[in-house]
């Protein structure tokens, strides 16, 4: 009897062996992405200040990555890379994106969520989206059917904030339509002025229970001012205090109804990006403030999704990746006190920098994964070098798919290092933030740049630095000591790979969905007053700018503004228009009295753009990650004079004096990231260039490509 009992055990025991075998194949796959989770903001990576039983539970049960990174130091691209396999600098459009942007990830192409439908899983995507709706030059019907979105792009099931929580429209979408949509209340959203009639944070601040520093000024909601406008949809409108329970209930809530198949889900949380306003419960669990709480409330989220795998005993062969988009930012434009209340916590932990930097906080991030049926040693810790950009190509692996390289371009397979089996990842890896680097095994190089040392707001280290950058990183994880100098060969050959990588894949341009060739925004500078400049963009709204040391004149009954050679005009950030990885036109009318001295510029030397004069004759420069490009007019300016200079979506830098063409140049690629420095009118912040000495009588900045007529 006993012997009859025991085999019949050997059976059931080899029987349940054999069905992990196959099934192995295709685990279920679970993606909890923070947002703005700093390297040292976890407790299995340093944190003593706030607890992360979930995130640590992860790890105890899983392998922890020190050397994982996001390809990019902000949200919209570093989320481009994961669900495309593609550097997001390589296509024009992809920088941070306005909350009515259009989808910037073609419909019909291959991404991770279709490669893992073609493969037989259930896909859902549930929470912060930031990659776009609609199609491009059409505006957002969030009044009826919003698409194209995540389900044109493979997945089966969407429940998604359209962009940011600090950005309008403060709104769920679920499966192409907005969650409560009142039609007696329709929705209707402007990043180009204010429509209806929603009190604003610049105009009502009495009304606001979060203070904002910069930025963030548009319409309130739930007490909360936002960046762009929304009117309407009041019964669809999120309360903050409980994004976090609803998206967590819905991601929860997909696990359960695909527990019997296949499934992949992408949860990427608004947790811990401003505003930080966590639920009531999570209020007080940690002494540093809202931040605190929200990474409390995030861990929540974490367990709640590891508890609802438990419930359902789907934990052995279910993958769970968690990371974050970027690294850690404090003031990111509200009054939360992240700053005042931090103590001696380091949200980068031993890392220098942060969000939106070159240095390694900007791209470092936390990274966890948990398969029990694939990884072997539970608990251990590996220093391979991989990222975000890298999942595509390993899940493609184990799901036993055949990917052609142009599809994934740029994503590798990592999956030995993610099991454990190696401690190799990639051979290198570019990173893209304040300016462009390069990281290759234990060394990092940052190209030159002139943006500044620290960014303006945020008081990050940008990591920008005039002259080249080489860090030893296992002597040297906090990036001080610049050995550069001494490593002339090897900051050349990393400099060649990281130019040699950049040239290929390119984007064909006759596929880029963001393609602006008609204007959605103009800023026309209007001098007619002393106190500074009015600026008048195409929906009527006004938005003074700066200026320092010019003086309103008229000239033969032009309205003017003397420069005087030391003088400026700042002009503060248009939410409409960006000028990363996207085309625009600037144009300006001037008379001047020297022969050289700044126009007008964007940036700094690291990211940006300028028109000047230089021994009279026009130039228009544009700085790639460090490295200039430039047009030299070969006309002499006499008099009166027109410049037009413009990008084109086919990476075209193109100049015009008095409209005729006097110059073309070739990019690699238009400018990757967002630059730091705004808009300024007679000079260029931190060039050493000669300010501009004389009249201009008009400055207009344009979103498109517009050839002069």
């Amino acid at each position: 009897m006993k012997k009859l009992l025991f085999l019949c055990c050997t059976i059931v025991l080899l029987f349940a062996f054999s069905l992990s075998a196959a099934e192995i194949d295709r685990p279920n796959v679970v993606i909890i992405l923070a947002d703005d989770l700093g390297y040292g903001d976890v407790g299995c990576y340093g944190a003593k200040r706030v607890q992360t039983p979930n995130m640590d539970r992860l790890a105890a049960q899983g392998i922890r990555f020190t050397d994982a990174h996001a390809v990019s130091a902000t949200c919209t691209p570093s989320r481009y890379a994961l669900l495309t396999g593609q550097y997001p600098w390589r296509k024009p459009g992809t920088g941070i994106l306005p909350g009515d942007a259009a989808l910037i990830i073609p419909p019909g192409s291959v991404t991770l969520p279709s490669m893992m439908k073609k493969a037989g899983y259930a896909t859902g995507v549930v929470g912060k989206w930031h990659l776009g709706l609609g199609e491009q030059g059409k505006p957002i019907d969030w009044n009826g059917k919003v698409e194209p979105g995540p389900n044109e792009i493979g997945f089966d099931y969407s429940f998604i904030i359209p962009a940011t929580g600090d950005r309008t429209p403060c709104v769920f979408v679920e499966n192409h339509h907005v969650v409560g949509h009142d039609p007696n209340d329709p929705i209707t959203v402007s990043y180009r002025g204010k429509v209806g009639n929603d009190p604003t944070g610049r105009e009502n601040p009495e009304l606001l229970k979060m203070g904002l520093d910069h930025g963030h000024d548009c319409t309130i909601v739930n007490g909360i001012s936002r960046i762009g406008y929304m009117s309407g949809g009041k019964a669809a409108r999120w309360v903050d205090e409980d994004i976090a329970d609803t998206i967590t209930s819905k991601a929860c809530k997909f696990i359960e109804n695909n527990k019997d198949k296949p499934f992949f889900l992408y949860f990427p949380t608004h947790d811990i990006h401003v505003p930080r306003v966590p639920h009531p419960r999570f209020v007080g669990k940690t002494a540093m403030g809202p931040r605190g709480d929200a990474i409390v409330q995030f861990d929540w989220s974490v367990g709640e999704v590891l508890d609802t795998l438990d419930r359902l005993g789907l934990v052995e062969n279910t993958i769970v990746i968690m990371s974050s988009d970027n690294g850690p930012v404090l003031n990111d434009g509200y009054l939360d006190q992240a700053v005042e209340l931090l103590g001696d916590h380091t949200p980068w932990g031993p890392l220098r920098g942060g969000k939106y930097s070159a240095f390694e906080a900007g791209t470092r991030v936390p990274f966890l994964v948990r398969w029990p049926a694939g990884i072997k040693k539970p608990g251990a810790t590996s220093d391979a070098l991989l990222s975000l950009m890298d999942v595509p190509a390993s899940l493609a692996a184990i799901t036993k798919q055949t990917v052609a390289p142009e599809t994934l371009p740029d994503s590798e397979n990592v999956l030995p290092a993610l099991t454990g089996e190696s401690q190799q990842g990639r051979e290198f890896l570019v990173l893209d933030g304040a300016s462009m680097g390069l990281r290759e095994g234990i060394w990092k190089m940052i190209l030159p740049s002139r943006c500044g040392a620290i960014a303006a707001h945020t008081m990050i280290e940008t990591g920008c630095n005039p002259d080249p950058q080489i860090y030893k990183l296992d002597a040297d994880l906090g990036e001080r000591n610049n050995i550069a100098e001494n490593e002339p060969e090897r900051w050349d050959r990393m400099r060649r790979v990281l130019q040699r990588t950049r040239t290929q894949h390119q984007i064909d341009p006759n596929q880029v969905v963001v393609k602006m060739e008609k204007p959605e925004t103009r800023l026309d500078f209007t001098f007619d007053h002393d106190e500074g400049t009015k600026i008048v963009d195409s929906s009527g709204k006004e938005n003074n700018g700066t200026a320092n040391g010019t003086t309103a004149e008229t000239v033969d009954g032009k309205p003017a503004r003397r420069f005087d050679g030391k003088g400026f005009i700042d002009v503060k950030k248009s939410p409409s228009l960006v000028f990363a990885r996207t085309p625009w036109t600037t144009e300006i009318v001037f008379q001047s009295e020297q022969p050289s001295g700044v126009l007008l510029a964007v940036g700094a030397s690291a990211q940006g753009y300028s028109v000047e004069l230089d021994k009279n004759r026009l130039v228009f420069s544009a700085t790639v990650s460090g490295e200039i490009w430039r047009i030299i007019s070969p006309e002499p300016v006499e008099g009166i004079c027109k410049a037009t200079a413009f990008f084109t979506a086919d990476k075209k830098m193109i100049l015009y004096q008095n409209g005729k063409k006097v110059g073309e140049q070739q990019l690699p690629m238009l400018v990757p990231s967002e630059p730091m420095v705004p808009w300024r009118i007679g000079a260029m912040t931190e060039s050493g260039k000669s300010p501009f000495t004389g009249l201009i009588y008009s400055a207009k900045l344009s979103a498109g490509a517009i050839i002069p007529e």
